[in-house]
């Protein structure tokens, strides 16, 4: 804010050298209308009309976020509000049972599977077995 201050008052002192420079009187046509003035009071009505626009551009946009920030406070008041009730029917749901033999599996790594692979069954086949017996 103090950057805009400083800036306009730069402007408006280049703005007052420059009038006071140029003193000479000019004459004005506008339409039909035509007037012999003092290019002092041109540019200083040019420079105050410019002002007055920024001015009024600046506030149109001012109005434009005040009222995008009142809605979204809204919005953020009603999710709030959402997310209160959701935490509190989470919070009524019983917990679920874990098995005591059951584990969970690892997300990111893949040991389990290898292990998994490494591991032989430990039930063996009885024809197997009495194939591979001695005959007497």
């Amino acid at each position: 804010m103090q950057g805009y201050i400083v800036l306009a008052l730069v402007f408006a002192i280049i703005i007052a050298v420059f009038a006071v420079q140029n003193t000479m009187m000019v004459v004005i046509r506008f339409f039909l209308w035509e007037a012999n003035t003092s290019l002092v009071i041109v540019v200083l009505i040019a420079a105050a009309i410019g002002a007055v626009m920024l001015f009024l551009v600046n506030l149109l946009k001012n109005i434009g976020i005040k009222k995008e920030m009142k809605d979204l406070r809204r919005q953020v008041a009603l999710l709030t509000t959402e997310k209160d009730k959701l935490l509190k029917t989470q919070a009524a749901l019983p917990e679920p049972e874990k098995h005591a033999g059951l584990q969970e599996p690892e997300a990111n790594s893949g040991e389990g599977v290898r292990e998994s692979a490494a591991v032989e069954p430990a039930v063996s086949d009885p024809a197997a077995e009495s194939a591979d017996a001695p005959v007497e």
